[in-house]
């Protein structure tokens, strides 16, 4: 069983079986909403408890939930609540952490793969290609939380440094459909769900974006992305993967890039477009055979 807060990251959890998913956030209204689930947990006994984030909302649900053995670390009072609690290894990468609760010492020699739908292209992505043939795409997205962002001038400065290197490239830009954010780019996309937004970047020739959740996702679908630190810390926070360039930024007036590694981008060979479709006429009084369609 998973506990979890938002509702947005269910997709990607729907290959993995679970038996129940509590959607459960203690903030402001939720708190009310979230009682019946607390409760529903609270009645289950569980032979283990796996808590790999060390966040006081966290460390909370995992004293509420009755466990044989509950496993997390030893940050934020983790201490008081579990026998054995990990210790933080502030070097490691934040996504490999969590893997040291499974007993598994992972690094980024080893790759992890996130098992996300993209093995088909999606229809806006398909319909920019055809549009641009030939064309880079260029996805950017432009939200970032708690300051890690630029302000809209600064992200025209910087789609101005990227089309002096591929000037004939189309900028996308992905849109939060719950709070849009001023065009800076050529046409933009407002999408519905997590996996509809990996099925595009999939595409792309290359994505960028500040560190946030977008940008994580899309160095997760194989798309080579830009990401800018203008905070946190790319040893623990970058994407991982040769592909990706991770570039801590200490003037966001003047982003110095990387115009090699941009280079080498551009020239990356994208994922060719699927065959055109194939459109057949039935017949209101024949049934349609699929071998001599075929």
């Amino acid at each position: 069983e998973l506990v979890c807060s938002k509702g947005p990251l269910l997709p990607l959890f729907t290959a993995l079986k679970l038996h129940r998913i509590h959607l459960i956030r203690l903030q402001g209204k939720g708190l009310i909403s979230a009682l019946p689930a607390l409760w529903q947990l609270r009645q289950q006994r569980y032979d283990r408890v796996y808590v790999p984030f060390a966040s006081s909302t966290d460390h909370l649900l995992a004293a509420w939930v009755r466990g044989c053995e509950k496993l997390g670390f030893d940050d934020a009072k983790g201490d008081a609540i579990f026998a054995r609690p990990e210790p933080i290894e502030e070097d490691r990468h934040y996504a490999y952490r969590p893997l040291r609760l499974l007993g598994v010492d992972a690094g980024p020699e080893q790759q992890i793969a996130l098992g996300l739908p993209v093995a088909t292209r999606h229809p806006q992505l398909v319909e920019l290609a055809r549009a641009h043939p030939g064309q880079p795409l260029i996805g950017f997205f432009t939200g970032a939380r708690k300051g890690k962002g630029l302000s809209p001038i600064q992200w025209q400065r910087l789609l101005a440094q990227l089309r002096r290197q591929a000037p004939d490239a189309v900028m996308i830009q992905f849109n939060d459909p719950a709070a849009p954010l001023p065009l800076v780019g050529d046409v933009t996309l407002s999408l519905t769900s997590l996996c509809e937004f990996a099925a595009v970047t999939a595409g792309l020739s290359l994505f960028v974006s500040c560190d946030t959740g977008p940008l994580h996702l899309a160095a997760a679908s194989g798309v080579p992305c830009l990401g800018l630190f203008t905070q946190t810390d790319p040893r623990h926070y970058g994407s991982l993967g040769a592909q990706h360039h991770n570039l801590v930024v200490t003037d966001r007036d003047q982003i110095a890039l990387n115009h090699q590694w941009l280079s080498r981008v551009m020239e990356r060979e994208r994922p060719s477009l699927p065959p055109a479709p194939l459109f057949i006429e039935q017949s209101a009084h024949q049934p349609l055979n699929l071998q001599q369609a075929c």
